[in-house]
């Protein structure tokens, strides 16, 4: 019995059902950010104008690669709720995006936004993916993501010299 209810959350023969529930959360985040650019609602974003100062060079960033990622997102106006899309489609880093998704429903419910009939489905699959995540990004680009910046931290950490005594 343990077992049936165990082996969705750790059996690899599961993950094409955790790339389901991925696709459909991603696709709905998708949907969200989209609505907010076309009405233009809530324009005067916290998050929009700080990255406006990091891709400017007006505020300091411990990672000068980061200023052009700042500007790709400020130039083609992502948001919060697209964020979180991007990581449910593409397996990488989907437990922090998950965590973040979560966080922002009941965000949305306790601001009286969101109504827990609607935003409680997305909070129960985003912590059943949470509950396989060793699993859930398995179908993806997480190995491939991993391996490339593997390869870049390998490149950028100095070799490491013999030590004398």
């Amino acid at each position: 019995m343990l077992n049936a209810v165990r082996a969705p959350f750790t059996h690899r023969y599961a993950a094409p059902i955790w790339l389901a529930v991925r696709l459909y959360l991603g696709y709905m985040w998708i949907q969200f950010s989209l609505q907010k650019f076309q009405a233009g609602w809530l324009t005067s974003d916290p998050v929009g104008s700080m990255l406006k100062l990091v891709a400017d060079g007006t505020l300091n960033v411990p990672f000068e690669f980061y200023r052009g990622i700042a500007r790709l997102l400020v130039d083609s106006g992502a948001s919060v709720l697209l964020s979180h899309s991007m990581p449910f489609i593409s397996g990488v880093l989907v437990v922090p995006a998950a965590i973040g998704a979560t966080l922002l429903n009941v965000n949305f419910i306790l601001s009286g936004i969101g109504v827990i009939s609607f935003d409680g489905r997305f909070i129960a699959l985003q912590l059943l993916l949470l509950l396989a995540f060793r699993i859930a990004g398995l179908i993806g680009f997480e190995r491939l993501a991993f391996r490339i910046l593997g390869g870049i931290v390998r490149k950028v950490r100095p070799a490491r010299s013999p030590a004398t005594s």
